[in-house]
């Protein structure tokens, strides 16, 4: 490699490693203008003008400028289009490794390549993972999807730009979801901090059940079909049913083992209105901004673990995704670092983390349509029915009513029995994720994924099989759910003592810090969060105004922390 290019590359010695074993399959020419032209060996075919690549470069970037909030993605490699472009960060993507070793090896890109990463992607994995580290949601609205006119694979152009317009939309939905709710989380973690305090830490559950069979209990219209089916597994595997299926198994006699939950909504303690005793008596595995309602309604062990995400680095090495929410209830808990399960999105899908936490080998999923199965969205007698029911009135009934709430149900995927079902973008974007954990992630780690929904959608990477069938395959009683309890309850707490002195000095700190606004976005992330929206909202905005609208919803913010942490 070029000696100015390779002080950018020395931390990415599997990147070094790809390039270098690549065939030599270009050569480097120079233009009339003496600037250099990759060219392949095969047939001789210029990657870049033969006169003037600089001034082509000039004049392809002026018919696509890239505007203030853009996060531009060049695909395909070319050192001219590479120059021109001042915006950063800039992604560079490129599957030739041949032509990326002949570029590095032989022009000095040194002036350049800083701000810049150089990603080899042939299916779009690592590019998303590049867009996902590299966005920053307070600066950039969009990414910007620039191909070079030398990149001449449609087909692989047509495959990236569509991962990176998922990506795009991912990261808009987090970032819209986290401006919304982060007031309400404050407040509902705020509201859990004595049970939060007082309950174990869970980390001693991690392999406890490994090899075990757990079974996961969505609540999907399909979960009407085999309810009953539920007790033939009781005692042979651990039972973990989201929230939102509580009551309808409670009504079927079904007592779970685990329940989940993680929604702040009001709308979500409808969840366990009217439980039994015996429901409420089931060990609950909650988030820390999980609706009050429902963590005071439990009466058995109740274990916080926080909800991290990950992404890969450039290396593809996986990497945590640490929020400022995650290092204040480090901070307040006294710990460098919180135990924690992932999600996609559903609570459905911190379930399924769960599992994997446990150390279980073999995972039946129940109630998992992400569809509309027979037009409804989830099945009879859940919480959200509640919802549904104040709709009904004598000029709008229940059928009505149910098309209402499934109405964004355009996208036809492939179902659990063959042929198609009907679904959202919203769900599609939850059947994504569990493909992609089941290709990449640790849903490898799995024996085998046992997908016993009986309806709804069809899930690469898991089994189609009813769940009578399935249940076949356990083996006699074992009391998985009495070894993780036994666990939580002689667990040591996970908040240690002097809590509410840091909680104290959290607000404190906002309340001087809402008094110097200028300070707050470097020194109160948790407040810049909370100001987001007036980030992105007045993206638009003379730069003074949208300093002047920035700085004053940063105070609002500060003063709000100081209050909900007083």
């Amino acid at each position: 490699m070029h000696p100015c290019n390779l002080p950018f590359f020395r931390s990415r010695p599997d990147f070094l490693a790809r390039i270098a074993n690549a065939p030599d399959a270009y050569r480097i020419e120079l233009s009339k203008s003496g600037a250099p032209v990759p060219v392949r060996a095969s047939d001789g075919k210029w990657l870049g003008s033969r006169y003037d690549p600089a001034r082509e470069a000039a004049r392809w970037l002026e018919s696509q400028p890239i505007s203030r909030g853009d996060l531009p993605v060049l695909f395909g490699l070319s050192p001219a289009h590479l120059r021109i472009i001042s915006a950063r960060p800039l992604l560079v993507v490129e599957r030739d490794a041949s032509l990326v070793k002949a570029v590095l090896e032989e022009i000095d890109l040194g002036g350049v390549l800083d701000g810049v990463t150089i990603i080899l992607d042939d299916d779009g994995f690592r590019m998303m993972s590049a867009i996902r580290n590299a966005q920053d949601p307070f600066r950039h609205l969009r990414v910007r999807i620039l191909a070079s006119p030398y990149a001449d694979d449609e087909k692989w152009i047509r495959r990236l730009a569509s991962s990176a317009l998922d990506i795009q939309r991912e990261m808009s939905l987090n970032a819209l979801s986290y401006a919304h709710h982060f007031p309400i989380w404050m407040q509902t973690v705020r509201s859990n901090l004595e049970a939060w305090a007082s309950s174990p830490d869970a980390s001693g559950i991690m392999n406890a059940l490994a090899g075990e069979t757990a079974v996961v209990v969505a609540a999907g219209p399909s979960l009407d079909r085999n309810v009953a089916d539920l007790a033939l597994v009781k005692g042979k595997a651990i039972i973990i049913a989201v929230d939102t299926a509580l009551r309808k198994l409670d009504a079927a006699g079904i007592v779970p083992d685990i329940a989940v939950a993680v929604d702040a909504n009001h709308a979500n303690s409808l969840d366990v209105v009217g439980l039994s005793p015996e429901a409420r008596s089931a060990m609950l595995f909650v988030d820390h901004i999980a609706s009050p309602e429902i963590i005071e309604a439990f009466t058995g062990p109740k274990a916080f673990l926080r909800t991290v995400n990950y992404t890969y680095d450039i290396e593809d090495k996986p990497v945590r995704m640490v929020t400022p929410l995650d290092r204040l209830l480090a901070e307040i808990a006294g710990r460098e670092d919180l135990f924690s399960w992932q999600s996609g999105g559903s609570v459905s899908t911190n379930a399924f983390s769960l599992a994997h936490i446990l150390g279980a080998g073999r995972v039946i999923m129940v109630g998992q349509d992400l569809a509309y199965t027979d037009g409804r969205s989830h099945a009879r007698g859940v919480g959200y029915e509640d919802d549904a029911a104040r709709g009904i009135s004598r000029f709008l009934g229940r059928e009505m009513v149910n098309r209402v709430f499934t109405a964004n149900g355009d996208v036809l995927v492939d179902a659990w029995d063959g042929g198609k079902a009907r679904t959202s973008t919203v769900l599609r974007e939850y059947l994504h994720w569990y493909e992609m954990t089941m290709e990449r992630g640790y849903g490898r780690t799995f024996s085998e994924v046992i997908d016993a929904t009986e309806g709804g959608a069809r899930k690469k990477g898991m089994m189609p099989m009813r769940l009578r069938d399935a249940a076949k395959l356990l083996g006699s009683v074992t009391d998985p759910a009495g070894k993780i309890r036994g666990i939580l309850e002689r667990a040591g707490p996970i908040v240690r003592p002097g809590w509410r002195e840091r909680t104290r000095a959290i607000a404190d700190r906002a309340g001087v810090l809402a008094k110097t606004p200028e300070r707050i976005a470097d020194e109160l992330p948790m407040a810049r969060w909370i100001a987001l929206p007036a980030y992105i909202g007045g993206a638009d905005l003379p730069e003074e105004q949208r300093d002047a609208l920035v700085l004053a919803a940063l105070r609002s913010s500060a003063e709000f922390l100081a209050k909900v942490w007083s």
